[in-house]
């Protein structure tokens, strides 16, 4: 038995009695409650559910990595479907605690940051593996796009000679030299250890001047600086390279 079958066998209810006429008032409540009940059952079906979920916005295409050379335009695209206006905002992971902030709609060399494109018109080291999404809203829900990073081909400096071991005499100046190349400016700072078990530390600079220069003196040597290994660390806006260890004996 359903709910439309809940009637008893027997004499019809009064109010469905030939004897006892339906007031227009009464056939008009019958009527509201059956329409309501029917709109009730409408908006909570598990069909409507369904429609209001699939109203939520799609990402049909995905942004892709980009690798551009220095000053070459990048851009990322998302494509999106759904009901309604969508309104885009991209953003980017931000490098020091991974959160997301978004793209202000006025920035130096880029431009689309609320539609579906984002332009980079000229990329330059600081954009260097920068990692950018696209959030997609409508009036239904929000959807992010998957992230997509950005890579400056050659933008990390490049080692092109190594500094080379020393032996020199007591009280002679000992130099290591190294050679780089890569977009600049480049930045040197010598580092020095005592040992393979140590950790490599500055060699400060207010002792000996030349510590961020291409090439180190160390002058008036003695023996306490037997056996004490050289590197030189060659850094740009875009991330440090190291060179090769060089020991002075």
């Amino acid at each position: 038995m359903n709910r439309w079958n809940a009637i008893p066998p027997g004499n019809p209810p009064s109010a469905f009695s030939e004897k006892t006429p339906i007031s227009a008032s009464s056939l008009a409540k019958t009527l509201a409650f059956i329409l309501a009940f029917i709109l009730a059952f409408s908006v909570f079906s598990p069909t409507s559910a369904r429609a209001i979920t699939l109203d939520i916005p799609k990402i049909t295409s995905e942004p892709n990595d980009c690798v551009v050379s220095l000053g070459e335009v990048a851009s990322f695209k998302v494509t999106a479907s759904g009901h309604g206006t969508l309104e885009y905002a991209w953003q980017y992971q931000d490098k020091l605690d991974s959160s997301w902030k978004y793209v202000p709609e006025v920035f130096v060399n880029m431009s689309g940051a609320d539609s579906n494109t984002l332009k980079i018109t000229c990329a330059d080291l600081t954009f260097h593996n920068e990692v950018f999404r696209c959030v997609v809203t409508s009036d239904f829900g929000v959807v992010y796009s998957k992230s997509a990073k950005l890579t400056i081909k050659d933008a990390l400096p490049k080692i092109d000679t190594n500094p080379s071991s020393l032996t020199v005499n007591t009280g002679e100046t000992a130099k290591f030299t190294v050679s780089a190349s890569g977009p600049g400016p480049l930045e040197y700072q010598w580092q020095t250890r005592s040992s393979d078990a140590e950790e490599w530390s500055y060699v400060p600079n207010h002792i000996f001047p030349t510590a961020t220069d291409p090439t180190l003196e160390l002058p008036n040597v003695d023996s306490s600086f037997n056996n004490y290994s050289y590197r030189c660390m060659v850094s740009n806006k875009t991330d440090a390279v190291y060179s090769k260890l060089a020991t002075l004996k």
